[in-house]
């Protein structure tokens, strides 16, 4: 592996990575409703399927170069095809900000049953071909060896690493920006309910107002 395909490698996650996605809003969320106790076990969670990706990602492209060095290529163009449209997805999504929690009055789940969502949340499918499709972009038409593998999952580590920091960091500013106008709204009626004294008015609500 030459030091340009890694650092290829490196820029193309952490584009992928720091756009906003389910993975990532969930741990500013979760950061900025329950604090780093909870925001914490939530980034392993998105950390361990990332490099777990990464991982499926060079085992495969390596069988496939030892099997069909010729028709690396072509997977290259499949992959980098895939890749833009991913990012292309995810830069319109911008453009409707992701939603945050619907429903204010829902019981706070246990930190096991938040992880249990994120994983069932997870589409694992969709991962693991984007995983796969980093590596096939910079992967040689050679064995990959030891060495390289390592390299791929210290870059993984490092850009996730940075990545949910900045995610955990700047939660508040965030998810102010990606909340929907509903989000918004719904906050405005809150503060109108706790500024009516209406004595029914949720302990989270008021939270979510402070």
């Amino acid at each position: 592996m030459t030091p340009q395909a890694l650092a290829a490698f490196a820029l193309l996650l952490l584009v992928i990575a720091a756009l906003p996605s389910r993975d990532v809003v969930d741990v500013a969320r979760f950061q900025s409703e329950r604090g780093f106790r909870v925001s914490l076990p939530v980034s392993v969670v998105v950390l361990i399927v990332r490099l777990s990706t990464i991982a499926v990602g060079i085992g495969v492209a390596s069988l496939f170069v030892a099997a069909m060095p010729d028709g690396l290529m072509l997977a290259r163009y499949v992959a980098g095809a895939f890749l833009l449209v991913s990012l292309l997805k995810r830069l319109l999504a911008m453009r409707k900000p992701l939603a945050l929690a619907d429903n204010d009055n829902m019981p706070e789940r246990s930190i096991t049953g938040i992880l249990r969502f994120i994983l069932a949340r997870t589409r694992f499918s969709t991962e693991f071909l984007l995983g796969l499709s980093l590596v096939a972009l910079v992967v040689p038409a050679a064995p990959m060896t030891r060495e390289a593998g390592l390299s791929f999952g210290l870059i993984t580590l490092a850009v996730m690493v940075i990545v949910l920091a900045a995610y955990t960091l700047f939660s508040h500013q965030l998810l102010t920006l990606f909340a929907r106008p509903r989000s918004l709204a719904r906050k405005e009626r809150i503060e109108k309910l706790l500024s009516s004294g209406l004595p029914r008015v949720s302990a989270r609500f008021r939270r979510n107002a402070a």
